[in-house]
């Protein structure tokens, strides 16, 4: 992300003199990137930052490092979004739900995508389909890496495959935008070759 001139940067400070904010900065890898926001200031106001990222050297003095989850605290994030009656203690003997948070790396991103795939078929299910997704070696640069999404990317596989041939043709598709563009509906309809309400609907 970067604001591509002095006078946007100097626009977006203008609306927001006077106001309290904050500004988040999300999954920041390089000083280009955090640089690109330094001149945004709340004349009056508060603007207040927030940064995450990966990088020791940006994260600065005051950094508060986020340690992954372990154990029972990974257990207890699973059943809290697999939802309904599933609690931490009823999944504590569920070889497979230990399995399957063993596979997530105490990353609660994943750990979410493993829930909700679990929510649709089953923890028996999922863990089933990450085991053939690991012999296929699916994501062979990313599974053999414990930090590297291997697991998030197959259950997203997984939620992709529970769509139907339709949708999940649609939702492939939309592949050709770049990553969290906003599209039009209009455009999206000229992509699938469909009116407005259906493409709404899908």
């Amino acid at each position: 992300a970067k604001l591509g001139t002095a006078a946007e940067a100097s626009a977006i400070s203008h609306a927001l003199t006077g106001k309290r904010r904050l500004l988040v900065l999300d999954d920041v890898w390089t000083a280009e990137q955090l640089g690109a926001f330094e001149a945004l200031t709340a004349e009056g106001g508060l603007l207040g930052r927030l940064v995450t990222t990966r990088n020791d050297e940006l994260a600065g003095e005051h950094a508060q490092k986020v340690d992954a989850l372990e154990g029972e605290e990974e257990l207890r994030v699973l059943a809290a979004y697999i939802g309904g009656d599933t609690t931490a203690e009823g999944l504590r003997d569920d070889g497979d739900a230990r399995w399957l948070v063993g596979k997530c790396s105490g990353n609660p991103a994943m750990i979410r995508q493993v829930a909700a795939n679990c929510r649709k078929k089953g923890i028996a299910h999922t863990k089933a389909y990450l085991e053939r997704c690991i012999a296929k070696l699916q994501n062979p640069k990313l599974l053999p890496k414990a930090d590297g999404y291997g697991t998030m990317y197959d259950m997203l596989a997984l939620s992709l495959d529970e769509l139907g041939d339709e949708l999940k043709k649609r939702c492939s598709m939309l592949a050709v935008f770049p990553e969290d563009t906003e599209v039009p509906f209009a455009v999206v309809g000229q992509l699938w070759g469909t009116n407005e309400v259906e493409t709404e609907e899908a």
